[in-house]
């Protein structure tokens, strides 16, 4: 066993590789909500409302037929995705924001600033931050390893201990204030496919269940089917995200392995092929590795971990290494962001523009709505 000093060197060269990180994808969905306070356009008072015109049944171009820019200024700002909820004027926008070293996680209504055809619209109140947990899905797919070398070790017990820091650490922070994190349980032997332990789910105790219940029963292969854990693996993800139902959705596959690849029924570049279809999947799929001990291939392991590889010197280390990938993971998902913003224009076309400033750095979404489309107040 590794002396304590070593086990610590250990730690501490995951938590800089972490810092250095920033391609992560998981993540806190936060809406704010701005009414208007001097223009009046969120009034909902019955009178007034009578008022109005009736809205249009039809609204053929909500944006202007214009697609959204971003202009950075320090701030990588990401647009996902708006939607203008047709006839009322209640405008939503979703992004991503870092700042070049790493998600920005802590954005506040205070750090932006809304502009109405170059009008600066007020807020009506301070700091309203909306959870919103239906627009946003993050999908994790965890392949473990399980071939004969590890489930007829006395390794086991760490490996188990592990997968559940991994799951705790993932779904305590996330599905209390933002969008839904589902994980699935999967592992490999020599077997030509993956095969599943637990189908997605939010239910962390049915998922530490689950692992809690991974015996050397489980199986008796000695073979190790590396390659096509990465093949079977990228179709399940990319199946899960492409078929979510939520407006915004995000996965990342991790991988762990204490060897290589010795099934042979598939090929380094079939299992390169299929990352490389995550890698440019328009979700941009996170791919993390983790190798455990002296017979886990590094080289093949870090070319596939497009996101992360993390070397595990032994499985004394395992735990701390699933829960720095946890942590990577939970600072992408805090950087995703959702604004709901109430426009006070009636008719014509609407250019706003969505100033984020953070220290120093900042960034603009500039987009445009049809107004026409929207007769009615929020």
């Amino acid at each position: 066993m590794d002396s304590p000093s070593g086990s610590n060197a250990f730690i501490d060269n995951v938590i800089v590789t972490i810092t250095q990180n920033y391609l992560m994808k998981r993540i806190s969905l936060l809406s704010a909500l701005i009414c208007l306070l001097a223009l009046t356009g969120c009034n909902k008072d019955d009178e007034d409302n009578n008022r109005r015109t009736p809205a249009a049944l039809t609204c053929p171009q909500p944006f202007c037929g214009i697609e959204p820019s971003v202009i950075d200024n320090g701030l990588n700002i990401t647009f996902l995705n708006h939607e203008l909820e047709t006839p009322r004027s209640k405008y939503s926008v979703f992004f991503k924001v870092d700042n070049g070293f790493g998600p920005v996680t802590d954005l506040t209504i205070g750090d932006i600033e809304v502009k109405d055809n170059d009008q600066v619209i007020g807020f009506e109140s301070e700091n309203e931050l909306l959870p919103d947990p239906q627009s946003f899905g993050y999908h994790i797919v965890l392949v473990a390893d399980l071939s004969e070398s590890i489930t007829e070790s006395d390794d086991l017990p760490e490996v188990k201990e592990a997968m559940s820091a991994f799951v705790n650490s993932i779904l305590n922070e996330n599905n209390s204030e933002v969008g839904e994190t589902f994980v699935s349980l999967y592992y490999f032997d020599g077997d030509p496919t993956l095969v599943q332990m637990q189908d997605f789910t939010t239910d962390g105790q049915l998922l530490l269940s689950t692992i809690d219940n991974i015996s050397a029963d489980l199986t008796r292969d000695n073979s190790t089917n590396l390659y096509g854990a990465f093949v079977s693996g990228a179709s399940i993800i990319q199946n899960r995200v492409s078929n979510s139902p939520k407006l915004i959705d995000v996965g990342a596959m991790v991988v762990f392995t204490d060897g290589e690849d010795f099934a042979g029924l598939q090929t380094l570049a079939s299992a390169e092929a299929a990352v490389s279809e995550l890698e440019e999947d328009e979700n941009k799929i996170d791919v993390y590795t983790i190798g455990v001990g002296a017979t886990a291939d590094d080289q093949v392991l870090d070319a596939l971990g497009y996101s992360g590889y993390f070397d595990a010197e032994n499985f004394d280390s395992l735990t701390p290494t699933f829960e720095s990938i946890a942590t990577e993971l939970n600072s992408e998902v805090n950087s995703y962001y959702k604004l709901e913003y109430c426009s006070p224009r009636r008719a014509g076309q609407t250019q706003i523009s969505i100033e984020i400033t953070k220290g120093a750095s900042s960034g603009r979404i500039e987009s445009c709505i049809n107004s026409d489309c929207t007769p009615d107040p929020c």
